[in-house]
């Protein structure tokens, strides 16, 4: 991933404040972090913790993966902050305020945390984005009119969407693509009257590769576990799902390189041959760069595409309602198109294909 720039006044009041309104998206999906977030802005002991977090990554995400991971790793009798994660809980959780055991037990591992905040990164690598991604996949599939896919992912963390063919997926009414042997099975339900293009055989794969500022090593249990830490706590289907996708990931490891995008893409992009159509995606990743940052990749990708008949890229970035979107741009010679082809839920759970990009590409 290239350079992230900082959203957040790092200010007591300015991180109170962007706190608080990331309380009430988060909430809605986890209603204890929801509680959590809202505590952490009101109390001060709690907010200079998080404001010890690194510069570039979130606040708010970041002190809660930290108290999640080290509950976790907890042993034998576990504190009662544990009682309302489910996922450290034995899958019942505590009802109540947590609040109370939240902050006891952050002041109590204050130095713990404060070491996890200042160097980890919130990189959730959330396999449900590939239901969403398939039938972007698929047309660009059709798009290269038979040649396969050259599979570059900016922001790869682990690289589990590089292995999108390898699982199963549900879109409801007995509609059922992929991999159906596969331990991961991803549902997705299909909203409007527009049909995504959901290809009966996975789209031919050439090659994949990632790259990412800190790759996730699915070998190190110890990177797995952080990944399991970003999940929030009630999602125990997402967390099910990641802990599969990293078995299948643990047999073949996806290439993913240590580096900033902007720097790897041209030589990567260079070395794919002409018989393969190169795909380069992202979920959730490039709105963090900064806006000169986002223009030299989308410009990188012109440049690169002047001497070959077909380069790729799909997106699937947060809007501003509150969802993502998943758009397609196809650079032939140079030029570009850009196609919104639907609006979907932040972790691929929902899909609102949108009907002008039926056919299209």
């Amino acid at each position: 991933m290239s350079m992230r720039r900082n959203p957040e006044d790092r200010s007591p009041e300015g991180l109170s404040r962007y706190l608080v309104a990331y309380a009430r998206g988060v909430g809605v999906s986890s209603p204890l972090y929801g509680r959590l977030l809202l505590a952490v802005a009101d109390d001060p002991d709690l907010l200079a913790l998080a404001g010890a977090a690194r510069r570039d990554q979130p606040a708010g995400l970041l002190l809660l993966a930290a108290v999640h991971y080290l509950l976790l790793k907890s042993a034998e009798p576990l504190p009662p902050l544990a009682g309302f994660y489910p996922g450290v809980a034995g899958g019942v959780a505590r009802t109540g305020d947590p609040v109370s055991a939240f902050r006891g037990f952050c002041l109590e591992r204050c130095s713990e945390i404060r070491a996890l905040i200042a160097s980890r990164r919130v990189q959730t690598n959330e396999v449900g984005r590939s239901a969403c991604l398939l039938p972007a996949f698929a047309l660009a599939s059709e798009t290269a009119r038979g040649l396969p896919l050259a599979l570059v992912e900016v922001g790869a963390s682990a690289g589990l969407n590089l292995l999108f063919d390898r699982y199963a997926y549900d879109y409801g009414d007995g509609v059922v693509r992929g991999d159906a042997a596969s331990t991961v099975r991803i549902s997705c339900s299909l909203r409007g009257k527009a049909i995504p293009p959901l290809p009966e055989a996975m789209p031919k794969v050439a090659s994949r590769v990632g790259v990412d500022l800190d790759p996730v090593d699915v070998r190190d249990p110890d990177a797995r576990l952080w990944q399991r830490a970003l999940i929030w706590p009630e999602h125990m289907t997402r967390a099910e799902n990641l802990r599969r996708a990293l078995e299948i990931a643990q047999e073949t490891p996806p290439p993913v390189v240590a580096g900033d995008a902007l720097a790897l893409l041209p030589d990567i992009l260079d070395s794919i041959p002409e018989d393969a159509a190169p795909c380069v995606f992202h979920t959730h990743a490039v709105y963090q760069f900064a806006p000169e940052d986002r223009h030299r990749l989308y410009a990188l990708l012109v440049e690169r595409s002047a001497l070959r008949d077909l380069v790729v890229r799909i997106g699937m970035e947060p809007s501003e309602a509150g969802s993502s979107v998943l758009s397609a741009s196809i650079y032939r010679h140079g030029r570009p198109t850009k196609q919104r082809l639907a609006d979907c839920d932040y972790h691929g759970a929902w899909l609102a294909w949108s009907a002008d990009s039926v056919g299209q590409a």
